[in-house]
């Protein structure tokens, strides 16, 4: 099942990492940690996965 959400060409794809590098370079560093943070909940979503 595919995400009609998702480009399909590498010109949108590379338009979208574009615009989220973009987004990322703006943010303050507080959002940065926060999304980092996120990312490491998503991945390892306890306390004892994550101090592996």
């Amino acid at each position: 099942m595919e995400s009609k959400d998702w480009p399909l060409d590498p010109v949108s794809a590379a338009a979208l990492v574009v615009r989220v590098v973009d987004d990322l370079a703006r943010s303050s560093e507080e959002d940065r940690d926060q999304l980092l943070c996120d990312l490491l909940y998503s991945a390892w979503g306890n306390v004892w996965a994550q101090n592996q």
